[in-house]
């Protein structure tokens, strides 16, 4: 015999915890517009919050207050998709809740291309990504540059770096120099294969590895050099220029 303890406790979770079983019921008296509002909730949340996980800027997620409302929101719109679709489950409200979100993300897809082909998104390339293309399109090209007067010309490395091509595989020891255009080349012959030449007459053998580009500055730049092609050399010493 199937006491009122057994069906209590065969009975889905959602219907045996208070809280949930009010937000569900909260949801079925409003399934006309709550999808809409968890929709808007989560476009407001993904408009602010991916161009920081894009950036790797994840320092600043939860230094904004604006920052920080966008994931309330965010976690807000997912309760809301939860609830609705155990109601899409549930044999009372299946119909109208299938309904109800099936037409939401419709017309809500259906918007956001329409956008998208009115209205296409104008990307602007940042001062750090016109160097990076700069560096990429001048890979063993002659570089010219005029300074004070004086006009040098260099040939750039398979990596665009003005400085002698370098094997990465190679046990030589390494120090690596990363700045702006005072490193890279203002002269005949720049710092890095100044201070290079010297150690060599002095039998200090060092390689110099010269990761410094004009039009660059200490954020995100210099970063950016340092993880990416930096730790490939494997260096001593790693000698990063910074100017106020």
């Amino acid at each position: 015999m199937t006491t009122k303890k057994d069906k209590q406790h065969d009975a889905p979770i959602h219907s045996r915890v208070p809280l949930i079983n009010s937000l569900l019921k909260f949801t079925e008296r409003n399934l006309s517009w709550l999808p809409w509002i968890a929709i808007i909730f989560f476009v407001i949340a993904d408009i602010n919050i991916s161009p920081i996980l894009f950036d790797g800027n994840f320092e600043l997620l939860f230094a904004d207050e604006k920052i920080i409302g966008c994931f309330i929101a965010l976690i807000l719109s997912l309760i809301i998709f939860t609830l609705h679709l155990i109601l899409c489950v549930k044999r009372a409200t299946r119909l109208k809740a299938i309904f109800t979100l099936g037409a939401s993300m419709s017309v809500s897809v259906l918007f956001f291309i329409i956008v998208e082909i009115v209205f296409p998104p104008v990307f602007h390339y940042t001062e750090f990504q016109h160097a990076i293309q700069a560096q990429i399109h001048r890979r063993l090209k002659s570089v010219q540059q005029l300074f004070c007067g004086v006009k040098t010309e260099w040939t750039a490395n398979s990596l665009g770096w003005i400085d002698k091509e370098r094997n990465i595989n190679s046990n030589a020891k390494r120090i690596v120099f990363i700045g702006d255009s005072f490193l890279e080349i203002r002269s005949k012959k720049n710092i890095a294969a100044r201070v290079e030449g010297m150690l060599h007459a002095q039998n200090y053998p060092l390689d110099i590895v010269n990761l410094s580009k004009t039009d660059t500055r200490p954020q995100p730049d210099y970063q950016h050099k340092f993880n990416e092609f930096s730790f490939d050399y494997k260096p001593e010493h790693t000698f990063i220029q910074a100017m106020t």
